[in-house]
């Protein structure tokens, strides 16, 4: 499988939500069938049918709270969407959004920021892919800076099913004006680290995205780091979150700040040398 190939952890991450629903389960209907693996008497069925009842009431919901598998698995469930392109809310949802872009677009500005954190990754390059194929020349001009923070664009891509996303990563990155810049973290295992986005979507040829990598204990005061770092899907939305500490990388101050995130063709960092 091309997840555990390119990233093993974030193969792990596509097979957590369904080894803990299948193991909680297994659980409950282990506890209820116990008479008949004991070859107990019927009458055991009424303590055994009880405390399976018990453990799904009372054990599953503080599980589902604590690791958030049926978010994961409406996350898979965009993912295919997004691959497939046969669903008709994502597909408006899709529209809605190059529409907002292409005004956007339009304005006259020193730079442009287009950034996705996370499955919202594979949606951008959707929506800039697709102008860019109806436009060559959108960007004719224009300073754009394609920032992709944990992306999951390769979530989607390696599905065999999303031929136009694919097409799109090719067309970002062929495009002369557009400097791609991919943020990844080691203790993120939500994303594809150190995997080269362009290239495994099928452009080798391609100019490929520049990345930059980044600490999550070096964005945030140790107390905090503490209480995260066993939470992934925390860690995994630090990207876009305040910084308790200056380090190399700050999400507000790149994309709203007053230097610019593009210093000829290379990202800015925060004290504003090129690096």
């Amino acid at each position: 499988m091309s997840y555990f190939r390119h990233a093993w952890r974030f193969g792990l991450f596509f097979l957590f939500p369904f080894l803990l629903m299948t193991s909680l389960l297994a659980v409950g209907a282990l506890a209820a069938s116990l008479p008949a693996l004991l070859h107990l008497e019927p009458q055991n069925y009424l303590w055994s049918l009880p405390i399976a009842l018990v453990l799904l009431t009372f054990i599953l919901p503080p599980v589902l709270a604590r690791f958030h598998p049926l978010h994961l698995f409406a996350d898979w469930t965009l993912a295919v969407a997004v691959a497939r392109l046969n669903d008709p809310e994502v597909n408006a949802w899709l529209d809605a959004c190059r529409a907002m872009a292409r005004e956007a677009l339009q304005g006259d500005t020193d730079e442009h920021v287009i950034s996705s954190h996370s499955m919202g990754s594979a949606i951008a390059a959707h929506v800039i892919g697709t102008l860019l194929s109806e436009n060559p020349n959108l960007f004719k001009g224009k300073r754009v800076v394609f920032v992709t923070l944990g992306g999951a664009i390769l979530q989607c891509s390696f599905l065999k099913s999303a031929t136009v996303l694919r097409a799109c990563v090719g067309q970002i990155a062929r495009a002369a004006e557009v400097f791609w810049l991919e943020i990844q973290c080691l203790t993120d295992s939500i994303h594809f680290y150190k995997s080269c986005v362009v290239s495994l979507a099928g452009h080798p040829d391609a100019k490929q995205a520049s990345i930059e990598f980044i600490r999550v204990k070096r964005l945030v005061s140790a107390e905090r780091y503490r209480r995260i770092k066993r939470d992934f899907l925390r860690v995994h939305r630090q990207y876009v979150l305040g910084s308790d500490r200056r380090s190399n990388f700050d999400f507000t101050v790149m994309t709203a700040g007053p230097l610019p995130a593009f210093l000829s063709g290379k990202y800015a960092p925060i004290d504003g040398s090129a690096g």
